[in-house]
């Protein structure tokens, strides 16, 4: 999310202002749908951001969920006529709320550097489309790796089956694909089908703010991992970076433990 220059994501409406389709179509005259507009060339994120500083829900460099899923479908925006050569830009969502986007100049303005309703609506889902797509990666776990290095093991740990042939697949939850119970399920459709046949995937699904949460807890393992200081650690130093490696991978443990109860409580 950095790269696009939002600092966090709403999991609700956000900035967005509530309307209602009756509010609009009485008082907007001449409704109607923006044209796609189709890209002659790959346009850069710096000048999709200038066409649309004036959208209400992106003032406080906040992205809300309900905009990142819906904003990607041109056919769920509406352009109305609010006072002279203004127009006003709403987004339907999938309930059929309408959310106003703010008022744009009518007729495109060089000079002033301002849009018309349609490039915003045009800008805005591009924009929206390539956040979901770089989001939309994942991270595997292989269980195995966190397994303690210490030899004075628990009996409990000894038993523990979370690391006997089973991997974490981490998808986040909250892009318009990502979101969809139909893709979730090919997904764990095709992961298990392509894993090999003696190792259990387990899924977990995260929001914006759990998937912050992996991604330091994981990078804080991996790192303490990947580090060769431990081989040339003196004995004590080298038990003190073991002890320091599986706290933090129990740490890492007890998150995808949590998640993946989350998961299975939620379906």
């Amino acid at each position: 999310m950095k790269k696009h220059g939002f600092k966090e994501l709403k999991a609700g409406s956000g900035d967005l202002r509530p309307g209602s389709s009756d509010e609009a179509e009485s008082g907007y005259e001449h409704l109607k749908s923006p044209p796609l507009e189709p890209l002659e060339e790959p346009v850069s994120i710096e000048r999709l951001r200038a066409n649309i500083v004036e959208i209400i829900p992106l003032d406080s460099k906040s992205l809300s969920k309900l905009l990142l899923t819906n904003g990607i479908y041109i056919d769920r925006y509406r352009i109305g006529s609010a006072s002279a050569g203004r127009e006003r830009l709403f987004l339907i969502d999938e309930d059929k709320k309408w959310w106003q986007l703010g008022d744009f100049t009518e007729q495109a303005n060089a000079q002033q550097k301002r849009p018309t309703a349609t490039e915003v609506a045009n800008s805005l889902r591009q924009l929206l489309l390539a956040i979901n797509r770089d989001s939309e990666g994942l991270h595997i776990v292989e269980h195995l790796l966190l397994r303690p290095r210490t030899p004075a093991m628990s009996p409990t740990e000894q038993v523990d089956d979370f690391y006997s042939f089973k991997i974490s697949v981490i998808f986040p939850s909250w892009t318009a694909r990502c979101s969809n119970r139909e893709f979730q399920n090919l997904a764990r459709e095709t992961l298990r089908l392509n894993a090999p046949a003696h190792i259990m995937p387990e899924f977990c699904w995260l929001n914006f703010a759990d998937m912050k949460e992996f991604e330091r807890l994981y990078a804080a393992w991996w790192k303490l991992k990947s580090s060769r200081d431990g081989a040339r650690a003196d004995f004590d130093r080298r038990a003190e970076l073991v002890r320091d490696l599986d706290n933090k991978a129990r740490q890492l443990k007890d998150f995808l433990i949590e998640h993946h109860e989350k998961r299975q409580t939620e379906e």
